[in-house]
């Protein structure tokens, strides 16, 4: 039977969507589900069974599915709202494999890579003009969390490709655009974070064996300089430091964003422990949190209810410690796995990714459609397939 890959039409849909897929995930979680949904339209047509097989039994795809099947189960009691709200607002769980089924249905992964690359340039332009531009800056100040996260993991994925390449530099150059954006045009503390622990990463991973000590260093010595030039990271420094070393007062309208998100992780943190065997239920949680607040003598109506901007504490007091366990295993799956019956860790970016993601989530939730994690499923799922054609192509190699 003619393989369904020798079908132009549908192989060329496929790489189009892909692309635009890849554009997307930068902009908006609406874009992003629709080009979502027309991949998984396309693939279905184009994946073959194979594929599909290998993608859903890959340890990413049963830790999460196991947990979206978890949130579905526990929102039950909550009637066919709190279940259309859970497997709404955790579909990204489910996105990692159909990608994988996509991604193998396709010649190559370029299509992708492509959208992803031609996103950042986008993207990047118009934070660089939101500079110039106060409204513009106004608008994109509401975006910084995402836009700061993403282009820092872009950043180092990019990076990454580059040094995989003969001929990197345009990689390189995106990689430079993108690690640039996030401390000069972005005032993300989380993007500022995660693109510190990745470039510590990189240093320590590109180092030889005996000059890591050396390159993180100087690795960190370069970054604290940079950031010292950066108004966005010494604005956010500021703020924050001020707000950790003020006197503790009841949060209002004009309290800072750093003094709301120290009191979001008092009041998450009480939620987690009278709630922690197994959770408020994901649509009863704004209430549990609004309760806490007023316990907590701060003004309700400052907080948004059912975003904790914890990850973790959003799991533990939503779906208690089942949740929690759940989610922290789809959180190394792609960090570890086993290989002729031993644990070890996987390719370093998937580490990286992992890593990124991990620490995104100690101060946000990056699930619940929010397009974080609609980016680090599309880039996650290009890792890994980029990583199965790389092993294929190995084994494919004679020895000797």
């Amino acid at each position: 039977m003619t393989d369904r890959l020798d079908r132009p039409l549908a192989h060329h849909a496929l790489e189009a969507v892909l692309f635009v897929l890849g554009a997307a995930v930068w902009w908006s979680p609406a874009l992003s589900n629709i080009a979502f949904v027309a991949v998984v339209a396309v693939a279905a047509v184009t994946g073959r069974a194979p594929d599909w097989r290998r993608a859903f039994s890959h340890p990413v795809a049963v830790a999460g599915l196991a947990l979206l099947a978890y949130i579905v189960v526990r929102s039950v009691p909550q009637g066919a709202a709190g279940v259309l709200y859970g497997a709404r607002g955790y579909f990204e769980l489910a996105m990692v494999p159909l990608l994988l089924v996509a991604l193998a249905s396709v010649a190559s992964c370029r299509a992708l890579w492509a959208g992803l690359c031609a996103g950042c340039i986008g993207y990047g332009l118009v934070h660089w003009g939101g500079l110039f531009n106060d409204a513009l800056g106004v608008y994109l100040s509401g975006k910084r969390i995402s836009a700061g996260f993403n282009m820092a993991l872009f950043a180092y994925v990019a990076f990454d490709l580059a040094r995989r390449q003969a001929d990197g530099r345009r990689a390189y150059a995106l990689s430079a655009f993108a690690a640039a954006t996030v401390l000069f045009a972005i005032g993300s503390r989380t993007g500022h974070l995660v693109l510190l622990a990745l470039l510590l990463l990189t240093a320590y991973q590109a180092a030889p064996r005996r000059q890591r000590f050396i390159a993180l260093l100087c690795a960190l010595g370069a970054f604290v300089l940079l950031a010292a030039l950066s108004n966005p990271v010494r604005t956010r420094l500021a703020e924050t430091v001020g707000a950790s070393t003020e006197t503790r007062r009841p949060v209002t309208s004009s309290s800072s964003s750093s003094e709301i998100r120290l009191a979001i992780i008092r009041h998450s943190l009480t939620v987690a422990s009278d709630h922690f065997a197994i959770g408020t239920g994901w649509t009863r949680y704004a209430e549990a949190f609004g309760e806490a607040i007023r316990a907590g003598g701060d003004q309700v109506d400052v907080f948004s209810l059912g975003n904790p901007h914890n990850e973790y504490l959003l799991q533990l007091g939503a779906g208690g410690i089942p949740a929690l366990v759940l989610f922290l295993a789809w959180l190394a799956a792609p960090a570890v796995g086993r290989r002729a019956g031993r644990w070890a860790w996987n390719d370093p970016r998937l580490r990286a990714g992992a890593l990124a993601f991990a620490i995104g989530c100690l101060f946000n939730s990056l699930l619940l459609d929010f397009l974080e994690a609609h980016f680090y499923v599309t880039v996650l799922a290009w890792m890994l397939a980029d990583g199965f054609r790389r092993d294929a192509a190995t084994a494919e190699v004679p020895a000797g």
